[in-house]
């Protein structure tokens, strides 16, 4: 199996019902507190929808849309939950699932010519490099001002950090440390965090819930995409953070997050 699949396949938290009960009701109460009858509200990065409790939104009056790239994620989080909500597949960076899994096999490959893995890291940055340049001219859209309410929970952690589980996950085999191909994809993920925001922003007619993680318990420094998000929110022009709030996430029986909930209004041009 490809790393890029195995990672996807871990990447699955089937337990995240019962995992998360305790973040996902205080995470929910607060998204309610903004929540008016009528509202269209678009949940970005859905998944599953462990952390948000669909059928709460929709008894306060809200008509859902769930974003993701995987169907059947949001697919059985409607079915859970039992409410009705339109499920679009979307991607949000612009790299695809054969451009990751063109990693490993650049390191095979380089593996075999050179038994070099120094060589292959070369390769591997120097593909990166492309990848990243393609992404200049791609970027995420959601619609113009169709949803009252935008959430994005826990998302812009994992929006370009795919490549970098896939290259730890190489690092670790072959017991080689290589920062160049870490600090290019740090290098890129405030300019894919600004995209994506952006397009959030533009989807929504007022309101915007950001979550992001502000530490993970126990581990030096930040998180690599929430503290990009962070500051995005903090320095954007188009809206204005009206309320903060922090709560912890149990990720699982290994993990905690120090979680913190920005609820933001576009701003009056």
């Amino acid at each position: 199996m490809n790393i890029y699949d195995r990672i996807i396949e871990l990447k699955q938290m089937r337990n995240c019902y019962e995992m998360w009960e305790e973040y996902r009701g205080n995470l929910t109460s607060y998204i309610i507190k903004h929540v008016s009858a009528g509202d269209e509200i678009a949940v970005f990065g859905a998944g599953r929808c462990g952390d948000i409790d669909l059928k709460l939104l929709s008894d306060a009056g809200a008509r859902i849309s769930l974003f993701d790239n995987d169907y059947d994620a949001m697919s059985e989080a409607v079915e859970y939950y039992g409410i009705d909500a339109e499920c679009i597949l979307c991607d949000f960076v612009g790299i695809f699932p054969d451009e990751y899994r063109e990693i490993q096999d650049i390191v095979v490959h380089e593996l075999r010519r050179h038994n070099s893995i120094e060589k292959a890291a070369c390769e591997v940055y120097k593909y990166l490099q492309g990848v990243y340049a393609a992404l200049s001219d791609k970027t995420p859209a959601f619609g113009e001002q169709c949803f009252d309410m935008g959430i994005c929970a826990g998302v812009c952690s994992q929006i370009n950090n795919t490549a970098a589980w896939i290259w730890e996950a190489v690092c670790n085999t072959f017991q080689y440390t290589d920062d160049e191909i870490f600090n290019l994809i740090k290098e890129n993920n405030s300019k894919c965090v600004e995209k994506f925001h952006g397009a959030i922003i533009n989807s929504v007619k007022g309101k915007f819930i950001a979550v992001n993680e502000i530490e993970r318990y126990g581990v030096q420094g930040s998180v690599e995409g929430a503290w990009q998000a962070i500051n995005d929110i903090k320095k954007s022009d188009k809206i204005k953070v009206i309320d903060e709030k922090m709560c912890d996430w149990i990720y699982n029986n290994n993990i905690k997050y120090r979680m913190l909930i920005q609820y933001a209004e576009k701003c009056i041009r």
